[in-house]
């Protein structure tokens, strides 16, 4: 299942790094707000897969 707003997050920075020609430190503050929620995605599949592998395993006994 892909969320859209992850892309809501991704089109302003590369917006701000065509505008600024790719330079690494203009666009700090929009690169960290896209990890954050890229990492904020990841641990919540990863918590999603856990409950998911605890559930198979109590069907299992």
């Amino acid at each position: 299942m892909v969320e859209l707003w992850d892309c809501s997050l991704l089109i302003p920075l590369n917006v701000c790094r065509r505008q600024n020609n790719f330079k690494p430190w203009e666009c700090d503050h929009e690169r960290h707000t896209y990890e954050k929620c890229q990492y904020d995605d990841y641990v919540r599949r990863m918590k999603d897969l856990a409950k998911q592998k605890q559930e198979a395993l109590a069907e299992d006994s």
